[in-house]
């Protein structure tokens, strides 16, 4: 699938598996692709900073996310240290896998491109996927959280190609 990918789309998936190497995740999740899209130059990236998601609200959200997912089971994140800075060269070349949910978003872009008849998977249709996520997924509680209209976000982004 990754052949069909254009050099944006293929700039999302390299910003989101920096992304989560930088931050110390164990997996890539939707808020990784999502961060990946802001952070991409593409059609996609403008529309999401036009609506108030650019790639500095993103990071972030995502930081917010873990304090309230910290909170939650009474860890202050600002208490505890994330491990030593030796090894961060050691986090960045280490292979991230993938999780459950970014999988299905990456093969949801290829339907979407499918049923739009294109013959490349690009940044729009993988932001198109991120919005077609449940209410309980971390990307589409981020743009929420922002403030954007999930609806409108997806019809914005398959109108631009």
């Amino acid at each position: 699938m990754f052949e069909r990918f254009t050099r944006a789309a293929r700039e999302v998936v390299y910003n989101a598996v920096e992304i989560a190497g930088d931050r110390g995740d164990p997996r890539i999740g939707t808020e990784h692709l999502l961060a990946g899209v802001a952070a991409t130059s593409s059609p996609a990236s403008d529309l999401l900073d036009r609506m108030g998601a650019g790639s500095q609200q993103v990071r972030t959200a995502i930081s917010d996310l873990d304090r309230s997912a910290l909170a939650a089971v009474g860890i202050d994140q600002d208490s505890i240290r994330l491990g030593p800075a030796g090894n961060e060269w050691l986090r960045r070349k280490r292979h991230i896998p993938f999780n459950r949910a970014a999988k299905a978003v990456l093969e949801g872009a290829l339907q979407q491109a499918l049923t739009m008849k294109h013959r490349s998977i690009g940044s729009e249709h993988i932001l198109a996927a991120l919005t077609a996520t449940g209410s309980e997924d971390p990307a589409r509680r981020i743009l929420v959280g922002l403030g954007i209209d999930v609806v409108l976000l997806r019809r914005e982004a398959l109108a631009k190609h």
